[in-house]
């Protein structure tokens, strides 16, 4: 390969000795691209959902140790084994991982220093501190619904 090319080579982030506001710009970026927040029924009640998933394992167990840094109480788990199907169509070829925070509180704890560029996430976390006050699923069924046929319109629209 020329030297010319070596821009589109796998580079991993540096990621030790990063300051609170380096992690977390570093954390904005990752969360745009591979990032879910949502809000869910748990029993009646609402759920606050991040989640970060990935093949690489090193990489989430070193966000993991900085938000374990910072005070939140996050989970680490396979969440796909290699040669399990993604949908309907091809398996994955490495493990697949997760990094999940369930905790409401700690949830708007992260999202609120996370400087999010991705429309959808911008959207999710708004929603997350419009509705923070709300405790029950009925409260908040339709406002997440509206969002969620949102967003499913608009991918639609996209891949038409």
């Amino acid at each position: 390969l020329d030297k010319s090319f070596n821009f589109l080579l796998e580079k991993k982030a540096d990621m030790k000795n990063l300051n609170e506001k380096e992690f977390y710009a570093l954390l904005s970026g990752y969360v745009d691209a591979e990032g879910c927040l949502c809000i869910t029924n748990n029993q009646k009640t609402v759920r606050y959902h991040f989640v970060l998933s990935s093949e690489d394992k090193e990489f989430l167990e070193e966000i993991k140790k900085y938000l374990e840094k910072y005070k939140y109480h996050i989970s680490f788990r396979i969440s796909k084994t290699k040669g399990s199907l993604a949908g309907i169509s091809y398996p994955y070829k490495k493990d697949y991982y997760e990094l999940r925070l369930y905790s409401k509180k700690e949830v708007l704890k992260l999202i609120k220093n996370l400087q999010l560029e991705h429309g959808e996430k911008i959207r999710w976390k708004e929603l997350m501190f419009k509705l923070n006050d709300k405790k029950r699923w009925l409260e908040v069924k339709d406002e997440v619904s509206k969002l969620r046929k949102d967003i499913r319109r608009e991918v639609i629209k996209c891949i038409e």
